[in-house]
């Protein structure tokens, strides 16, 4: 067993036991490294954009592909897809208007 595995398992072990306190700091730490790693697949979409590399789509495309379900999203896509939408029903996260938004891509807008 890996090292990190067995750290793993230990952690499992602890948490189960851990007081109120201790629960809501790892809770905070690991809701600090989800949205860090967000931001950083956010941040390399964004950097694909500007070079002219990937896919993308009209909005009329996406409404099409909404339409005949032709939009298919990865397992770990639709999980970040499920965990924004809580954050965002809990309000934990902003929304932007597209201008707001195409000024983000663009990079003349800080997250």
């Amino acid at each position: 067993m890996s090292a990190v595995k067995q750290m793993r398992n230990e952690v499992k072990k602890y948490i189960d036991s851990a007081d109120e306190k201790v629960v809501k700091m790892v809770h905070a730490m690991l809701e600090v490294d989800a949205e860090d790693i967000h931001k950083q697949m956010v941040m390399e979409e964004r950097a694909s954009y500007l070079k002219g590399e990937g896919k993308s789509f009209s909005w009329d495309e996406v409404k099409d592909m909404a339409d005949t379900k032709k939009f298919k999203l990865s397992a770990s896509q639709f999980k970040l897809v499920e965990q924004e939408k809580e954050k965002h029903l809990k309000g934990k996260s902003k929304s932007y208007s597209w201008p707001e938004a195409k000024e983000i891509i663009r990079g003349k807008r800080k997250l």
